[in-house]
């Protein structure tokens, strides 16, 4: 908003006037350098709205959201292994399309690309929101599209992964000391039990804890929440393995659509 006002009864240049143009000011016709001048004016305060095409925000928001979805629907495991491998993930081991899979299926270079795909998509599109300034809500939002691109890909007939990388991808967008935080975690618990799945949980669980003790921000807080819950949801089938002690080791040889046998 512009904001001009004049103390009544005087002109400019004789009284003293300023023009407010959000955090810059015109006083008395100085304003960085610029020569004096004067010209008559009364007593006035007008406003001046933005141009309707500059009020731009909500649209440039829907469009963030809706991009981050789309970006997170790229199905990099799906792809690398089909490249790579010759492989349908969909066919091999636990059927996911995640890196965990990719690395039972194809090899570990695979799964180090997928892990970096499905983790840059998540960070990318947040990072692109951070950079454009939006609001930690707006953010979160832009984050859960992300993840829900990962889950529910429209590129891969919306049938997707478990989201943890890119979960981690967006929290360490957003947060970057809660998301080294949960990375180290994660790594620490799959060195020590060799379980993907029960080192995404402890690093999910972990994540809300995370974030109100270091970020404390409201929104910041439900979207790490809500990761959560997806990942939990995600998960039940792991979860009953988990505990029948039947789930499938990181590294663990898997036999491939094509009757080869991978570590």
């Amino acid at each position: 908003h512009v904001l001009a006002s004049h103390q009544p009864g005087q002109i400019a240049g004789t009284g003293h006037w300023k023009l407010e143009i959000g955090n810059w000011k015109l006083e008395n016709g100085i304003w960085l350098g610029v020569p004096r001048f004067q010209f008559p004016i009364s007593n006035f305060q007008f406003r001046v709205s933005r141009p309707r095409w500059v009020h731009h925000s909500v649209m440039r928001d829907i469009v963030l959201v809706a991009a981050a979805y789309l970006l997170g629907s790229v199905p990099f495991g799906l792809l690398i292994a089909r490249v790579q491998g010759g492989v349908d993930l969909r066919r091999v081991g636990s059927g996911n399309i995640g890196a965990t899979n990719v690395l039972r299926a194809v090899g570990k270079g695979a799964a180090a690309l997928t892990l970096l795909g499905d983790m840059g998509k998540g960070a990318a599109a947040v990072g692109l929101g951070r950079w454009l300034g939006v609001s930690p809500t707006v953010l979160a939002l832009i984050a859960l599209a992300a993840v829900a691109g990962h889950l529910f890909p429209v590129f891969g007939g919306f049938r997707g992964g478990k989201g943890v990388a890119t979960t981690l991808g967006v929290v360490l967008a957003a947060m970057p000391v809660v998301g080294a935080l949960l990375l180290l975690l994660w790594l620490l618990v799959a060195a020590a039990w060799r379980y993907s799945s029960l080192a995404a949980l402890v690093a999910s669980a972990a994540m809300p804890v995370l974030a109100w003790l270091v970020d404390g921000r409201p929104a910041m807080l439900g979207l790490s929440g809500t990761l959560f819950l997806v990942v939990l949801l995600r998960h039940r089938e792991n979860i009953a393995r988990l505990w029948k002690g039947t789930e499938g080791k990181i590294g663990q040889r898997v036999k491939t659509s094509n009757g080869h046998t991978v570590k």
